[in-house]
């Protein structure tokens, strides 16, 4: 009986060792499979991972690039900081070298600069007074636009109050406006028609152009042959504030425009555009304007000398008329006795895109650098008052006894660009 029993348990025994050991090789087969996909996953992953981590690697070391490298306008205004610096080092060595100069030597005169002879001066006025003593000028106008010395306003009278046809683009035909040099139908800045008075007339009369606009330099040629075909008129400002003003208008920095004039030539700093920016802009932009493309790009900075002022004085007094912003109101009787124009009110004769960005400062001393490096064109400027003066001293004002006829009122076009003009009085004080 006891044997029965045990051989029963033994039987059970083995029945229960041999459920454990299946269950024991069921449980060995998943873990053989985790084991093999462990192994699998751990030889991979390293392949799968290089690339995301050399990613993650390559931005976070172009951030701290970026973060630790400086801008190339930082960059910029370093070079410019360390030329000035070393520009002041050198002016400060040199006048401590003339002063000990000074002190050993006996003082020397300074030379003076040739000025053109006052009798010149005054008769240049003389005839250009003289032939201004006429009736109505039936020529066509050919309008000298000096970049921001009061042209717009110009080109508003013309267009909006006395209704001639003129160029959409500020008066400017293509070629003749400051953006537009490269892309002229007659060459770079309508070169091929310098000179071809027949051509350039049938050229306005083919656009049916009443009122013609050059916002550049003076086309020489055309000017000295072609008299008899236009009325030549221009408009000249205080130079020191028409550079402040150009600044503000074309987004250019104090620091910019004084670095401009110690450049080896114009086109350096003029990226194209050598009536926005470059040396041309801030050295003497009327004589080099007066005295056409050759003499405005070619000519380095500070290289215009008392010989150049003299010629543009010249070809100035030739002007059939010569207007000043300061004291435009009175300068645009010329345009209502010379050409017949109607006066419009007031409020008409003060126009502009308004005044750029204000937050561009110019201190006393930039002015004072400006007033240095353009020396010649204020003597072409003072010039240009006497004359203005003398053209303007024997013609009533237009509005005593009303000898001229008024403009009828007009609303201000709300297309074309002129409804965005603002009034030039924040600009300079009317006298």
């Amino acid at each position: 009986m006891e044997e029965a029993v045990r051989s029963g348990y033994g039987a059970l025994g083995a029945a229960i060792e041999l459920e454990h050991k299946r269950a024991a090789a069921r449980m060995r087969k998943p873990r053989k499979r985790l084991q093999r996909a462990a192994r699998s996953l751990a030889e991979r992953l390293p392949q799968r991972l290089l690339p995301l981590v050399c990613a993650v690697i390559l931005v976070v070391a172009m951030a701290s690039y970026r973060a630790t490298r400086a801008s190339p306008h930082d960059v910029a205004v370093a070079s410019l900081a360390e030329r000035e610096a070393a520009l002041a080092a050198r002016e400060a060595a040199l006048e401590e070298r003339e002063e000990q100069q000074d002190e050993e030597e006996e003082p020397r005169p300074k030379p003076v600069e040739k000025r053109r002879p006052v009798a010149d001066r005054r008769a240049l006025i003389a005839k250009a007074v003289k032939r201004a003593q006429q009736g109505i000028d039936g020529r066509l106008p050919y309008f000298l636009h000096l970049h921001k010395a009061g042209g717009t306003t110009v080109c508003h009278v013309a267009r909006m109050s006395n209704e001639l046809n003129a160029a959409k683009r500020n008066c400017n035909a293509p070629g003749d406006g400051p953006r537009t040099l490269s892309t002229a139908p007659f060459g770079y800045a309508n070169k091929k028609l310098d000179g071809h008075c027949k051509l350039r007339r049938q050229e306005a009369l083919k656009r049916q152009v009443d009122f013609l606009a050059v916002e550049r330099w003076l086309d020489t040629r055309t000017f000295a042959s072609c008299h008899t075909s236009f009325f030549f008129v221009t408009v000249l400002r205080e130079p020191v504030q028409r550079i402040v003003s150009h600044c503000r208008f074309e987004h250019i920095s104090a620091r910019e425009a004084l670095a401009w004039t110690r450049l080896p030539s114009v086109a350096a700093g003029a990226a194209g555009t050598p009536i926005q920016r470059g040396a041309a802009v801030v050295d003497n932009f009327y004589v080099r304007s007066l005295l056409g493309g050759d003499v405005y790009e070619t000519t380095p900075p500070g290289k215009i000398t008392a010989a150049h002022a003299a010629q543009a004085i010249e070809v100035l007094s030739d002007f059939d008329a010569v207007l000043i912003l300061e004291n435009l109101d009175r300068g645009f009787d010329q345009l209502f006795h010379r050409l017949g124009w109607c006066r419009p009110n007031n409020a008409e004769l003060r126009q502009s895109f308004g005044p750029g960005d204000e937050t561009i400062h110019f201190s006393a001393e930039d002015r004072r650098k400006l007033a240095r490096l353009n020396v010649h064109d204020h003597g072409v400027y003072n010039f240009a008052r006497e004359l203005a003066a003398a053209l303007e001293r024997d013609l009533p004002p237009a509005d005593v006894g009303q000898p001229y006829r008024a403009c009828r009122a007009k609303r201000l076009r709300s297309r074309g660009g002129y409804a965005r003009h603002q009034p030039y009085q924040h600009e300079y004080p009317a006298t």
